[in-house]
């Protein structure tokens, strides 16, 4: 199950590009497909709680991606890729106590 496996190498360590890499995705995916636990830490992203449920960001970042060509949702897609993006490396920053910013 690719959840598990970006999960482990998260905690080893790894960066999102790096995961990707070894288990010959594209780095979006790992966002995508990382378990929900990671986003939702409290200590990580105590907001992100208090809002909708990140699985249906997920859900609806994918139904924004399938429209994005047809139907110009293109800014909508990476402001939720963005806040992914956000909410993994923080959880990433609190487990290893690093600093760090890819954006």
């Amino acid at each position: 199950m690719k959840e598990d496996e970006i999960l482990e190498l998260a905690q080893q360590g790894k960066l999102p590009h790096e995961i990707a890499e070894e288990l010959g995705i594209l780095e979006r995916q790992v966002y995508l497909w990382s378990p929900g636990s990671w986003y939702a830490d409290p200590k990580a992203d105590e907001q992100a709680l208090s809002e909708k449920p990140l699985c249906l960001e997920v859900s609806y970042y994918t139904q924004q991606q399938l429209d994005a060509g047809l139907n110009g949702h293109y800014d909508e897609e990476q402001r939720l890729l963005r806040r992914l993006k956000k909410c993994w490396l923080k959880s990433f920053q609190e487990y290893h106590g690093t600093e760090m910013d890819l954006f």
